[in-house]
Order: structure tokens, then sequence, then C-alpha cells
């Protein structure tokens, strides 16, 4: 999840997305002087307000080197962030609405709203917060900048104080050379207690009415369209947690009636994909959890719905959690599966690699993500939040990148980009992730502009069953056309090709 660079305007962004593009073209002069410019589909984004999750303790979580310490360990990050979010929103003076008070504003939308610029008032609340934390740089070292991280927390809880619209308008400024945004919804409510004040202030069904109105009027109206480009389109994931008595029928209403294109589930919450009657003992409703993963898993199959599950160890509700996460979870679901399409978000970055043994860790995240890749046609990756931006580990992320690429030979054509946007707003970089991510993938295959095309955009295609290899048509493709024609909309070219 975390990120490398630092703040950009949006012509700088453009003037370094333009300088990238030319250092790509002049690197295979025959070949690639002719070639059109890369369709970029950012597979793994977010674009929900501070009302469509818990956000205060979930904002907890993210707290660099805090993310291991849950509530029941430490409870100072949430205490923190809890404070920071009041001092934050009181000085901004924004009121955060809920999904059902937006949603008649989409309905009479004719246009997108303006990108949320960041808050001088946010920051001097960040500031003051920061002197009373002062013990957290104290305790992790001078080479941590309290001052700096909790900055960036205030500037996240002003963009998600604002309206879902202008948050939407602010991913596609900060990307604008990208032609598919999928932004993923996540539902944490039956994880976390029954303190209602942590639960999410939107109901998710609510939440998918006014996503899913944003897809259909990204048809109409894209993100960020200019004369030599067609303009962004947003097409969302739905949450799926196997808590919620209603979660499969909310899923089948947003995928066919609402426009939303896949899924999205977040075991780091508290359950396996499948198994959890084994794995964890002590979950008294393990059974029930169990036997809601595999309709999801049987529905998407049977409908070519596409499912992304976060593959990290970041953001994992409880110590030890991550276990539950890592890649070969999802070994017995894709034996009884072996058609579902499925997406490993983040890839697992570094996890379980050591320095001796390195990708030939059966530990290795990386490893097990690749053996899956090659078993299963349907199954891929993203590198959202990738350590290939991360200072201080890219060039070691890129070498075991490099190996898995060479030793597992589906995995050019499975790997996609994806920005995690907004969630990398607590690192380091954001605003040009999509360049320096560019910028690595060239470096790192530097004679390969096919891989280099794949993988920032046209697998994610294949994944989402918008395009094959034998120019069939999955089911997915069949409902977005449809959606295109019944809001009689210009086909994007991705989607007619």
């Amino acid at each position: 999840m975390t990120g490398h660079g630092g703040d950009l305007t949006r012509r700088s962004l453009l003037r370094a997305s333009a300088v990238g593009s030319a250092t790509w073209l002049l690197r295979r002069p025959g070949r690639a002087q002719a070639a059109a410019a890369p369709v970029v589909v950012d597979v793994h984004a977010h674009n929900f307000n501070a009302t469509d999750l818990p956000v205060l303790g979930f904002v907890a979580h993210f707290i660099p080197f805090l993310t291991d310490f849950s509530r029941e360990v430490w409870d100072e990050p949430d205490k923190l962030c809890r404070k920071l979010a009041e001092e934050v929103i009181t000085a901004i003076k924004v009121v955060t609405p809920k999904a059902a008070v937006e949603l008649p504003e989409v309905a009479a939308m004719t246009a997108w709203p303006g990108p949320v610029a960041d808050s001088a008032a946010a920051d001097r609340a960040a500031d003051a917060v920061a002197r009373g934390a002062a013990w957290l740089e104290r305790l992790f070292g001078a080479n941590w900048d309290i001052n700096t991280v909790v900055r960036r927390a205030a500037q996240v809880v002003n963009l998600t104080a604002h309206r879902r619209a202008e948050v939407t308008a602010t991913m596609a400024a900060t990307y604008p050379g990208v032609s598919l945004f999928v932004p993923m919804l996540v539902d944490y409510d039956g994880w976390v207690g029954d303190n209602a004040s942590d639960k999410a202030p939107s109901p998710l069904a609510d939440q998918i009415k006014v996503h899913g109105a944003f897809g259909r009027l990204s048809t109409k109206v894209p993100l960020g369209k200019q004369p030599d480009r067609e303009g962004a389109r947003l097409h969302p994931f739905v949450a799926f947690d196997p808590r919620r008595a209603d979660a499969l029928a909310l899923v089948k209403r947003a995928i066919e009636t609402e426009g939303f294109i896949g899924v999205k589930v977040y075991p780091p919450v508290g359950f396996a994909p499948t198994n959890n009657r084994c794995l964890q003992p002590n979950m008294a409703d393990a059974k029930d959890v169990d036997a809601a993963l595999d309709a999801l898993y049987d529905y998407c199959t049977q409908n070519d719905v596409p499912v992304t599950t976060h593959c990290s160890t970041g953001n994992e509700f409880s110590l030890g959690l991550r276990d539950l996460v890592a890649p070969h979870r999802w070994a017995p679901v894709l034996a009884k599966f072996p058609k579902l399409r499925l997406n490993l978000g983040h890839f697992g970055h570094m996890e379980g690699i050591d320095s001796k043994r390195g990708l030939r860790s059966c530990e290795a995240w990386l490893r097990q993500a690749g053996a899956l890749m090659e078993q299963y046609q349907n199954v891929y990756a993203d590198l959202s939040g990738s350590d290939l931006n991360k200072d201080g580990a890219a060039a070691t992320y890129a070498g075991f990148l490099r190996q898995a690429f060479a030793k597992y030979k589906s995995i050019p054509k499975r790997m996609m980009y994806g920005s995690d946007w907004w969630l990398n707003r607590f690192f380091d970089g954001a605003p040009d992730y999509l360049t320096k991510f560019q910028t690595s993938f060239m470096n790192l295959f530097p004679d390969d502009n096919d891989m280099y095309a794949d993988v920032l955009g046209r697998n994610a295609l294949r994944f989402l069953g918008f395009s094959s290899d034998d120019g069939g048509r999955a089911k997915n493709a069949q409902r977005l056309t449809a959606l295109y024609e019944s809001s009689r909309a210009v086909m994007p070219s991705w989607l007619s090709a």
C-alpha cells in the first residue's frame, strides 16, 4: 500500500506522463513509434466517502508502523485517529453526506464537479494533533516524521468528508491517463463488534445505488473527456461480507440491476476464503460463513462475475489474521470452482520471502500466487499499492518480480495495474503513482512493449471479461454492453473492440 515520490500539479503530472510515454516509444523505434498509447485500466481503486465505512477505525489500521497493533493490544492509534478526525472536521466545516442524501443529486447531474483541493485548515488541525502525539516520534525514532504522517491522514479525512462525486472527480484528475476505473466497495460491518458508532453510516444497499448511479453517469459523461481522449469510465465492484444475511442478494442486485461488474472480498477482517470451520474452530458461525462464501463463488462462476480479494498483510483487523489471507488459502476454492475469475489484489508484496531462499521460499506469497496462476487460467493479480514504487524496497522487489515473471509463464498475461487510490494517499507519492509505476515497469522490462501494454490495461480487460484472445464475449461484457445501449451512450473503444 506504499508509494513513492512527491506532490505534483495536474500540469506537471501530464508533462511527466508525456515524457514517460516518449521514453517508452523511443526504446523500440521500429515497432513502437507507430503504436497507439496503451489503454490504462485502474483495476483496483476506491472512491467511497467517510459514511461508506467505519472510517476512524479504518484509518487507525493504516497509520504506518502501527498496523499490527489491534485495539486489544494498543488502542492509541484508534484514539489518535478519532481525535484527528474530530479536529479536521471541525476545521474544514464540511458535513459528509450519506449515500441516500447524495443519490438524488447524482440523478440530476449533467457534469462532474471539480476535484477536492487539499485543505490548509486540515493541515493546521493535523499539526495541533501531532504536537500532542510527539511520543510516537520518540517511540519510532527520528526517521519517522509525525507531522507528515498525520498531515496525510488529515487530508484523507478532508477528502472523504466530501461528496462521493467530488471524491470521484479527484481520483480522475489525479490520474488523467486512465480510461477505466474499477472502484471497490468494502463492507466491515459484521467484523467491528456491536458498537454502532463503528459501523458504516450509509447502509450497503444505499451505497450500491449511489455508486451504480456514478457508473451510469460515466457512460454518458466520461470523466476528464478531452478532444484527444475518450475520458474515463467508472464501473465498480460490490463488497461481499459473508456474515451479512442478505449479502448474496445485494451482489445479485448490484450485478444484474445497478451495473456493477464484479465483487470484492476482504479476508483480513477475520475470515478465510473457505474452510473456516477447521481454520477457526472458535468462530461460532464458521459453518455459515463457509456456506455464504461457497454460494458467492458458485454465483460468480455461473455468471462470469470477477472477484477481487485483498491479498496483502496490510489492514489485518487483529494480529495473526494475515495467515487467512495468503494466496494458498484460495487453492481449495479454485479446486472446487476452477473457472472462477479471481484477482489476488496487491500480489502479496514481499511477504514470506527470506534473504536466503528468496522466491524459492514456500512461504513466499509471490510463489504461492504464481503457482495458482499457472494452474488456473482465470487467476490474475494486481500491483496496486506496489512495492515497485516504494523507496528502499523498490529495487529488491523489482528483482523478485522479474524472477516471478520468468518462472511463471502465465504471469505476463495475468498481471494488472492498480493504484489503490485513495488509500495510497496515506503514503508518499500518491499523485504520481501511475507515472512512477510506468517508469518502474519500463525499466524492469525495457524491451517488451507488448507486456507493458498488457499490464497497463489489456490484462485487466481480459480479467473483467471485456476482451479475450479468441474473440469471445463473456457475460460480463454482454451485461455492460447492454448498460451502454440502454443508456444510449457511446461505447468506449476498450469495450467495443
